[in-house]
């Protein structure tokens, strides 16, 4: 076959992978996504010893270094250099996993090989999603973020088996077609590969139409203020001024029986000092607000500076003085009570709001971004805090922008008593690209993975409500300053994802650890 073939195949794998993450149709297509890669070390390894493991290597990485670019690319709208950082490594650890693959399939076949590419892959999603470099975007389980129908069952297992399911069904289909070209074993394998698709999306099918919410409806309302972060005509628009957008936006839509209005992530992006929360001009506004509408609670995000006793590797010095302070970027919950409840963002985006790996890489804080919101390292709480209504019926998983991305991370709210979900992000960085779909349509999987509504506010991506089964029930337009109201529907009831998290993830990461070691230690003693 003629290199150009390969070049071909390779770019067929990335196109497949990134079908779901830039169309709203075809999406089973990652069911034959690696198939092309999958022919291609096939063919090497019969045919060729020169140069093999480096032609694997390089076609390889072609695969998902397409595969990134058409999916994450928007991330270039926002800074050209970390766009390529995240593009070539992502694709530097995909094609990484993918030689371990080949490496196993040379000294052990294809039945190791595949066991490998298994465990490897997801394992590696798991770690993906934990470390200081979390970006956890183009795990393959995120690819049916938009056919709930078929992944009801994601709350046993959370996109985790949505990325084993992805991995079987690509192996079996290589399988069934190598059996079919053979003439030998075909009918087994077809049948085992229906059997795999069918029952999980049977399953799913049942799940979806026999789930019935309890009925426990909350009036809330959603505020989308859109005011673009990069307008300079916005720049000298204070927090006062923008939260007289938010209360004119509640205005038509407000009665005695609202439980909820939600603002978006930095709705006070100038920041508030802790101390002097209370006399905030903004703040006043809304206990006024709220002295009308005693059953309201209101959530907004704010930037929030707070006065440390002593330095930190994250703090900052207010200049000509000897006092220093740290930014969070927060949720806060007011209600008639005195106490203004809060919740640090703790699952920070890497070079906007922290500096991976900081006690080593302090100096390179200057060169944080700015995606229209608060800049720089951030503080963060450990404990994953909801927001209590005044008799403690109803409490609130505060979730703050990218932490919607992390299934297992979310889980925790709920853990803590989370009846429903509000997700407040400001989504404008992104431009008019996928990514802010891709955004919304996470919060889907979260919504099935816990069994939690959702509302979603969102500053200039598209806020929505979204209902236990992944469901959007109401949702805005892109750009364009709105509010929406709906009833949503508390629980209480905990799912099994929730209990055990990504215990595929962590159960995969230690077998791929036993194989890899396997692996070079044969090679080794052979060698």
């Amino acid at each position: 076959m003629k290199k150009k073939y390969f070049y071909i195949l390779s770019i067929l794998t990335g196109i497949f992978l990134s079908i779901p993450w830039t169309s709203l149709e075809f999406h089973f297509v990652i069911f034959f996504s690696f198939l092309p890669l999958f022919f291609i070390e096939e063919h090497f390894q019969k045919n060729s010893h020169k140069f093999l493991s480096a032609r694997i290597l390089k076609y390889s990485f072609l695969s998902f270094l397409t595969w990134n670019i058409i999916s994450i690319y928007w991330i270039s709208y926002a800074t050209v250099f970390g766009g390529m950082v995240a593009i070539f490594l992502g694709a530097f650890y995909f094609t990484l996993i993918f030689w371990f693959y080949h490496l196993a399939n040379r000294k052990f076949g294809n039945s190791y090989a595949h066991f490998q590419l298994v465990f490897s892959w997801i394992g590696f999603e798991y770690f993906l999603s934990n470390w200081e470099l979390d970006f956890p975007w183009l795990n393959l389980g995120n690819a049916f973020a938009n056919d709930i129908k078929f992944i009801q069952w994601y709350e046993y297992t959370g996109i985790s088996g949505g990325s084993l399911w992805i991995l079987i069904v690509n192996i079996l289909i290589f399988k069934t077609l190598k059996s079919f070209l053979s003439k030998k074993f075909f009918l087994k394998n077809l049948i085992i590969l229906l059997i795999i698709i069918i029952l999980p999306i049977s399953f799913s099918l049942y799940k979806f139409y026999n789930y019935k919410e309890i009925e426990n409806p909350k009036e809330i309302i959603v505020l989308q203020p859109n005011i673009d972060p990069y307008n300079e005509k916005f720049d000298n628009l204070t927090d006062l001024e923008q939260i007289e957008v938010l209360l004119n936006l509640s205005d038509s839509l407000i009665t005695k029986n609202t439980d909820y209005i939600i603002a978006p992530e930095t709705a006070f992006p100038n920041g508030i000092w802790w101390k002097k929360i209370e006399s905030n001009n903004g703040i006043i506004l809304i206990r006024n607000l709220i002295k009308k509408y005693p059953k309201l609670k209101f959530i907004t995000g704010i930037t929030l500076f707070k006065e440390m006793k002593e330095k930190t590797n994250i703090s900052r010095k207010i200049k000509n003085t000897n006092i220093f302070y740290e930014r969070y970027n927060t949720a806060i919950q007011i209600d008639s009570t005195k106490e203004i409840q809060f919740y640090h963002k703790s699952k920070l985006v890497v070079g906007v709001e922290k500096m991976p790996f900081i006690k080593y890489l302090a100096f390179l804080e200057n060169f944080a971004l700015d995606m229209g919101g608060t800049v720089g390292t951030l503080g963060k709480q450990k404990i994953r805090s909801v927001f209590l209504s005044k008799n403690d019926e109803i409490k609130i998983a505060p979730v703050i922008c990218y932490e919607s991305i992390f299934g297992e991370f979310v889980t925790n709210y709920m853990k803590n008593g989370g009846n429903f979900i509000c997700i407040i992000t400001n989504d404008g960085w992104w431009s008019d690209s996928k990514a802010y779909k891709q955004h919304l349509s996470y919060a889907r999987l979260r919504a099935i993975e816990t069994r939690r509504s959702i509302a979603r506010s969102a500053n200039n991506g598209i806020s929505a409500f979204i209902n236990q089964k992944g469901e959007i029930l109401k949702k805005t337009s892109w750009w364009k300053r709105n509010a929406i109201k709906f009833n949503i529907n508390a629980n209480s009831k905990i799912t099994f994802y929730t209990i055990w998290g990504d215990f595929i993830g962590r159960i995969f990461g230690f077998l791929s650890i036993i194989l890899l070691l396997y692996l070079f230690v044969e090679y080794r003693i052979k060698k």
